[in-house]
């Protein structure tokens, strides 16, 4: 049971959506997780996480959430009219190679649209660039690597050729 003033985590209070479901991105557990979001960075005291996340720790799929919460990208996104962070937010996001999840700093525009294809931040557990990803040819095989500007948004919009047979790759945006 929460506390007073405290939210109770994503997973108790929307047991069947999984932590990497597409369910987190609209209806009523989007709505949940930008509340619950908003409350853990600015209405929580930070005195009092450690202790919320001993009475409610994270079960099997939902492994690392919190650590995701509180890392912070090396090389956050600028917005590219006014050069600056100041709309910048958090958005966890899952590498496209290794499926290790983390957090990185979007502009408001990306969250409305596309990552930067000018970013250079990568994961920090297999240094695959953000918003970017192996993909293999449904012809000859061969990996190759593609742009998914809507990866951040649980999109896996992305088309291109492949460098070995010229083979077309397209995979249709879901937003």
């Amino acid at each position: 049971m929460p506390k007073p003033d405290e939210l109770s985590p994503l997973w108790i209070v929307f047991p069947y959506i999984p932590k990497e479901s597409i369910g987190w991105r609209m209806g009523a557990g989007d709505d949940y997780l930008n509340q619950w979001l908003e409350w853990w960075r600015t209405d929580f005291p930070a005195d009092l996480k450690e202790g919320y996340q001993l009475r409610w720790p994270e079960p099997q799929g939902w492994l690392g959430f919190y650590a995701s919460l509180t890392r912070r990208n090396t090389a956050p996104a600028l917005d590219s009219k006014s050069g600056s962070l100041a709309d910048a937010t958090n958005c966890e996001y899952a590498c496209l190679k290794c499926a290790h999840t983390f957090v990185i700093a979007i502009s408001a525009l990306e969250a409305a649209t596309n990552l930067y294809p000018t970013r250079t931040d990568t994961c920090d557990h297999c240094l695959q660039r953000v918003g970017t990803g192996p993909v293999k040819c449904r012809n000859c095989g061969k990996s190759f690597e593609l742009s998914f500007p809507h990866w951040h948004l649980r999109c896996d919009l992305a088309a291109g050729e492949c460098p070995a047979c010229g083979t077309s790759y397209l995979s249709a945006c879901i937003c």
